[in-house]
């Protein structure tokens, strides 16, 4: 069994020296190339254009160090970015894309009273946070 219980928003991310930087000037944090099918990459890909990726890595926690350490902007879940102080939201041209959360259960356990109990925890959890909702 599963069920779609919200969504995850991201958007653009750096330290704020990057809003007194011409956009031009921009340089960007990326996945490697094997993730370039996911959405929040293919959005990156559009916002740069020709501009550099200048650090590249497998994982989101390196990415958002790698910002914070002022290497360039990255794009990130607006529940992480919007809660790192030491980084800012950079205004872009387009919204950042949304992907959906999905809680999955394999169908034998579902009925499992203690199995339950956490779903439902789970999923108050996600519908009470505004940024996945």
């Amino acid at each position: 069994m599963r069920r779609k219980v919200g969504k995850v928003r991201f958007g653009l991310y750096a330290t704020p020296s990057f809003r007194d930087l011409a956009e031009e000037r921009w340089t960007f944090i990326a996945y490697d190339q094997a993730r370039d099918h996911l959405p929040q990459q293919a959005w990156l890909h559009q916002l740069r254009g020709n501009r550099s990726v200048v650090f590249a890595a497998s994982d989101l926690a390196s990415q958002q160090m790698a910002a914070r350490l002022d290497v360039g902007a990255v794009v990130l879940p607006t529940i992480v970015g919007d809660q790192d102080s030491p980084l800012v939201r950079l205004p872009v041209s387009t919204e950042g894309p949304t992907r959906d959360v999905w809680l999955a259960v394999y169908p034998d356990l579902r009925r499992s009273p203690a199995v339950k109990v956490v779903m439902d925890f789970l999923v108050d959890c996600i519908q009470a946070e505004p940024l996945l909702g």
